[in-house]
């Protein structure tokens, strides 16, 4: 009796199908997905768009639509962040640490679940923010949605932060001899979107 009960629970557990931890896996599309970073000084605004870098997730999705987020990396370089302006380039870069310590990075720190409404979806994600080599634990809201096209799945992630330089060990650049003044705290926002593969 006691066999024959042991053998239906083992014969119940192959049979049930496996839950899915790892997610599916997303590659991001490059042409429509964007950051920009954005700050002040004491004579203007300015910004500066990264313009290369990669992103990978892993989402998971139910018979109802996006479940969560179990998985997401984002690397990219200092170099490649441009303005308008080559000097404020060039002093960006400098402050950023390019030339010892490049590597932008965030990788997210444990898994979210999302709620949502229809293919819309709001969450917070948390996880290391690396800046010229110093890292923080940064909590970032993001919303988006999730479409199919073509018969792929796609999901829009968009988001906004507020960092602060000094937190990264980062002096704000000055210019004309420190008669210009960047603020310590800038804006980053993006937009990525992202293709099941």
């Amino acid at each position: 009796m006691l066999k024959s009960l042991k053998i239906r629970i083992l014969i119940l557990i192959l049979t049930v199908p496996v839950l899915n931890l790892e997610g599916q896996s997303f590659a991001m599309v490059r042409d429509s997905s964007a950051i920009r970073i954005a700050g002040t000084s004491n004579l203007h605004e300015w910004k500066m768009d990264l313009r290369n870098f990669d992103c990978t997730a892993s989402f998971d999705l139910d018979g109802h639509g996006l479940a969560g987020i179990t998985s997401a990396t984002f690397k990219g370089n200092s170099n490649d962040l441009r303005s308008d302006n080559s000097m404020m380039d060039r002093k960006a870069h400098e402050a950023l640490k390019s030339k010892t310590d490049p590597a932008i990075s965030f990788t997210l720190s444990w898994p979210v679940k999302i709620s949502a409404e229809g293919q819309d979806f709001k969450t917070d994600v948390t996880g290391d923010l690396v800046i010229a080599g110093k890292s923080n634990k940064f909590t970032i809201p993001v919303s988006g949605s999730l479409r199919n096209i073509n018969g792929k799945e796609r999901i829009d992630v968009i988001g906004s932060t507020r960092v602060s330089m000094k937190s990264f060990s980062i002096s704000p650049p000055t210019f004309m001899m420190g008669a210009l003044k960047t603020g310590d705290v800038v804006t980053v926002s993006f937009s990525i979107q992202f293709e099941e593969k």
